[in-house]
């Protein structure tokens, strides 16, 4: 997720955060008179793990900025690397272009599998049902 640029003056305790295996929120509290700052809100486009089973969130200052950053473990990864990417955090945000999606950790590059490129015998071998 993209991280969220906090007030400059929040603290932990003025947080509100919600995380479900289909749904997030995560707002600011703000003085009595207003309602809490929404920062992210909505149900998920697949199902993740909670706070205490593998997602995680943190404070962080940047170029003086207060960050959120929340990271969102899947509940269920696919053996598949092309099947891992969501199009979106949450169903109808913006989406990206996962065809586009390249990794470039420690130098290498890992092409994307088009599963139409492949017969029904590859898919069944990488775990692939329905082939």
């Amino acid at each position: 997720m993209q991280p969220s640029e906090l007030p400059a003056n929040t603290q932990k305790r003025d947080l509100q955060l919600e995380l479900r295996p289909t749904f997030i929120r995560a707002a600011v509290a703000q003085p009595e008179d207003q309602q809490p700052l929404v920062l992210i809100e909505g149900g998920l486009f697949g199902r993740v793990r909670s706070f205490e089973s593998g997602s995680s969130w943190e404070l962080l200052r940047e170029k003086g900025k207060l960050m959120l950053v929340i990271t969102l473990e899947k509940a269920c990864k696919s053996v598949a690397p092309k099947f891992d990417y969501w199009r979106s955090v949450i169903p109808g945000q913006e989406e990206i272009d996962t065809h586009k999606l390249s990794r470039e950790a420690e130098g290498l590059s890992m092409n994307m599998i088009n599963p139409g490129d492949l017969d029904a015998m590859q898919m069944r071998n990488m775990g692939v049902r329905g082939f």
